[in-house]
């Protein structure tokens, strides 16, 4: 049986922006604070992480879909995964930094990095001012036999990547941050880092099947998870119907 390439991009709204959860008591709720750990300071401008508005990718996901080369040799050797991408937009619009937060193998993270090189963005608008936007970008590389019509599901199941309409935290991303809890021993350890959760959101809205896609330790993957049960989200559309969308979502622990 002939094998065909479905190259599927992943991105959406929790792609776009990290959680921090900052060096807060350890008995209370991460507030108004984390905001503040949203900026990191190069080359004396700021590097957002929230902003007031995303910036946006000229032409739309088509624009990386097209671009992406999936590698022959990892098609020889059936080589799947998703290449998590940490890339910085200027306030052109411009991509100049770009960096590889989760591997799959050297052929696919090089074939994920070349296909967002020359990728030109909105800026993103912070206080009514451009500024600099650090983003996350999963690409998933999958081979599988499907038609070009089932090119968004995952499986069997109808779990869809992309949608016409994608899930949103009820209360937004606020409703995940008032939830993250810096466990104590972590900060006794000094201990930072990024959890990259993903999760499916059902036709309920619920967010269901959570897990670690790239871990820290054991107690910051833990507070990550627990952040995000019981959240409730506006459920996934695509043709005017309900359906379960998986997401990604990366948490950021600083200790400031």
């Amino acid at each position: 049986m002939k094998t065909t390439k479905l190259i599927t991009i992943v991105i959406g709204l929790f792609i776009t922006g990290t959680l921090f959860a900052g060096n807060v008591n350890p008995e209370r709720r991460v507030s108004e604070r984390l905001k503040l750990a949203a900026t990191w300071q190069g080359a004396g401008d700021s590097i957002y992480a929230e902003v007031d508005k995303y910036p946006e990718i000229i032409g739309g996901i088509e624009s990386i879909i097209k671009k992406v080369v999936y590698p022959e040799n990892a098609k020889k050797n059936g080589t799947e995964g998703t290449v998590f991408l940490g890339i910085t937009v200027d306030e052109q619009g411009n991509i100049i930094k770009t960096e590889v937060l989760k591997s799959v193998d050297k052929e696919l993270d090089n074939a994920a990095l070349a296909a967002v090189k020359s990728v030109k963005f909105t800026p993103g608008e912070k206080g009514g001012k451009k500024v600099k936007v650090k983003l996350t970008l999963p690409i998933a590389f999958k081979l599988n036999g499907a038609d070009k019509k089932k090119d968004a599901k995952l499986d069997k199941d109808d779990v869809y990547i992309t949608a016409e309409k994608m899930p949103e935290p009820v209360g937004g991303m606020e409703a995940i941050l008032k939830r993250v809890v810096y466990p104590a021993e972590a900060m006794k350890k000094q201990q930072e880092g990024k959890v990259v959760l993903s999760t499916v959101i059902n036709e309920n809205g619920d967010a269901t099947e959570i897990k670690v896609e790239k871990s820290v330790n054991a107690d910051l993957d833990k507070a990550a998870v627990e952040a995000l049960k019981g959240v409730k989200f506006t459920p996934g559309e695509q043709n005017g119907k309900k359906i379960k969308v998986k997401i990604f979502l990366p948490i950021m622990f600083k200790l400031k």
